[in-house]
């Protein structure tokens, strides 16, 4: 993040061409990308909750972004 910064901070021009994308993948589960754990009655389920988890890697990637954001202007 600091490295996109970096290359578009200070030219607009630059900055309004490149874009950052993030997207945390929630696939429908028939896709079979998530681990499946045994539940009651040994039911297979999957072992965590993707929403869940969506909104925590991009509360990470927000945080990782200002932290950048804040780099790249103290240099």
């Amino acid at each position: 993040m600091a490295g996109f910064l970096a290359n578009a901070h200070g030219d607009p021009v630059v900055a309004l061409e490149i874009q950052l994308g993030f997207a945390p993948e929630l696939l429908p589960p028939e896709f079979g990308y998530a681990r499946l754990v045994p539940g009651p009655g040994g039911v297979l389920r999957e072992e965590g909750d993707r929403w869940e988890q969506a909104l925590v890697l991009t509360r990470i990637a927000t945080e990782c972004f200002a932290a950048a954001e804040g780099a790249v202007d103290a240099s």
